[in-house]
């Protein structure tokens, strides 16, 4: 049986902030969401989406906003910067690709 190999080309432009499992608990665990902010209006009016395993939630008011907001820049703080991430995602990618190149 034959493996198939592909190739995973990591651009120069800085890659999404990996937050790896060395990392530990962090505010992220409780679920995904997006804090959609719009140009024309101050950073206290945006909006945040929660994606949930059975519904959608968006939260309006300025003071969830907020606390989103902080939530992401503890995230920010804590994953590994763009030069970091881009050797992390390398390194994970050539040891899954050494792994299915194994009979």
């Amino acid at each position: 049986m034959g493996t198939t190999r592909s190739t995973v080309r990591i651009t120069r432009s800085a890659p999404d902030p990996v937050l790896p499992y060395t990392v530990g608990a962090h505010p992220g665990l409780s679920g995904q969401f997006s804090i959609l902010q719009f140009t024309h209006s101050s950073p206290a009016a945006g909006v945040v989406y929660l994606d949930r395993f059975t519904s959608d939630l968006y939260l309006y008011k300025p003071s969830d906003v907020q606390h989103y907001s902080v939530l992401y820049d503890h995230l920010q703080a804590r994953a590994l910067d763009p030069g970091s991430s881009r050797a992390f995602i390398t390194d994970v990618t050539k040891m899954h690709i050494d792994a299915a190149s194994r009979p």
